[in-house]
Parts: structure tokens; sequence; C-alpha cells
């Protein structure tokens, strides 16, 4: 497991708010456990600290990180939680400990039905992060371009009831109101590449794709489909119909197997 040093402490905070972090310090009553070390940084009348929390009883191999942002005239925070080995936003345990400390204010009781549902995705998604092998698409961020126009021959592999996607890929979430629900685009429809984001329980690259014509979102499994997708321009180049297979082999040589599924950034709920 990753350590949280300082310079990942500033990278985190410069990702998420946009804001340098030279000033970053170690409050030595903070960090009396070496396991679980506590950055702060002070901006104006906002306190920022960047911590490693466990999670569950056995914590060993599941941390996580916390930014918190503390405004000075009050006693509130707001806290987002992220991955310790990648960085990446965990979703699923900000909305858990967001309604966790609601209930508290609100004297709900830890049988809520809502507070236990949330427990148990981010149990899962944590598990899931740490424990059970990575699938890992074929896909590199490198393949394509946003822009991109193209056909795709396979319908059989484009999503058409998986609106969660949106929530657990946020930074889709303007295009959530174009997504077509239970419907499969005519053949022959020339697609305009977005982006990609990721399944929530396995990983697979799923492609982001708008219907040029109507303005519609459709989501495409993209693990394993690539004989099925014709390009038919290419947004930096303008490159005419081209095989995608050889463009993945020639964008994985270029990124060596290596996603930026971790560290794009998401809309945060952190305000200073």
């Amino acid at each position: 497991m990753k350590k949280l040093t300082m310079s990942r402490a500033r990278q985190l905070i410069e990702r998420e708010l946009g804001i340098k972090a030279k000033e970053l310090t170690t409050p030595e009553s903070m960090n009396r456990n070496p396991e679980f070390p506590w950055y702060e940084l002070h901006a104006g009348s906002q306190t920022i600290t960047v911590s490693t929390s466990g999670y569950g009883s056995n914590t060993k191999g599941s941390e996580l990180i916390n930014l918190s942002v503390t405004h000075d005239n009050s006693l509130s925070y707001i806290s987002e939680y992220f991955y310790t080995d990648t960085l990446e936003y965990c979703d699923e345990y900000t909305q858990k400990r967001k309604y966790e400390v609601l209930c508290e204010k609100m004297g709900i009781s830890d049988n809520d039905p809502k507070y236990k549902r949330l427990g148990a995705e981010a149990s899962d998604a944590i598990f899931r992060h740490y424990h059970q092998p990575k699938q890992h698409s074929q896909y590199k961020p490198l393949a394509l371009t946003a822009g991109t126009l193209l056909h795709i021959n396979n319908n059989a592999a484009i999503y058409n009831t998986y609106s969660k996607f949106f929530d657990f890929n946020p930074h889709f979430q303007a295009f959530a109101s174009q997504f077509v629900s239970g419907e499969l685009p005519p053949r022959g429809t020339t697609f305009k590449y977005v982006g990609y984001g990721k399944h929530e329980k396995t990983s697979d690259a799923i492609f982001v794709l708008q219907d040029i014509k109507t303005g519609h979102v459709y989501l495409y499994n993209a693990a394993g489909c690539e004989k099925d997708i014709i390009i038919l321009n290419d947004a930096e180049t303008h490159s005419n119909s081209t095989d995608l297979k050889s463009r993945l082999k020639e964008a994985s040589r270029d990124t060596d197997g290596k996603s930026d599924h971790g560290y794009r950034k998401h809309h945060s709920d952190l305000m200073l």
C-alpha cells in the first residue's frame, strides 16, 4: 500500500481544489502514528487537511485518504475520500460518510435502510478496489480522441439500462439527461466519441457515444469489441476510416499499459 507522503498530499490538493499547497505542514500533535500521516494547510479562513484513515475492523490494506475543508468560523467540515494506492475518488464511501453525519445530526437510527444500503455499497466498492483482481480493459485513453466519428457493428454490446454509470463516473454527469434508456440505436448510426469511463463492478472500459443527429447518448462496452468499431474520421488527424485494433496496439506502446482512471478529476463538492 502506498503511503500518504507530503508530495502526494500536495498533488491531491492541487488536483481537487486547484490551489498550490507549498505551505503544507505536518502538525506534531496529529502525527503520532506514522502509519496514519496528517497534513495541514491554512488558506485564508479555511483549514485543509489530508490524512489517512482506516476502514472496517481490519484496516490494514484498506486505508482511505480523507481530504477535508473546515471553515475557521464553523465547527462543520466537508470531507471527500480517495483510495490510497491510486488517489482515485471513492464516491461510495464519501456518500456513506455524508449520510452518516446527517444521521448523527438528525438522530436517525443505524437501522435506517438508506444508511445500511450506503454502508454495504461502500464496503463492496472498497473490497473490490483493494482485494479483487483488476480486470483491465485493453482500451487505452489515447486510442480515440474526443470528437472522433465512428460506427458500431455490434448493438449487443450497448448498455441501454445502465443509468447508474453516470453516478459512478460523475465527470460524464452532463450527458446523463441525453442517455437513452431501454432502446438501441438504429443500425448505421454515426456516433461522436465523447470519452470513456469504467464499469463499477468489472472495470471494463465503457465508451460514451453521442448520436450526431439526435444528440442521444449511448453506452458501449468496449472490452474485446475492437473489431466492431469502425472509425470514420479522427478528431485530431482527420484520417480516413481505419482499423481501431492497430491504433489500440500503438496506444498501448505509448502508455506502457497505464490508464488515467484513478487520476481523472471528479466534480468535487469541496469549495474554497
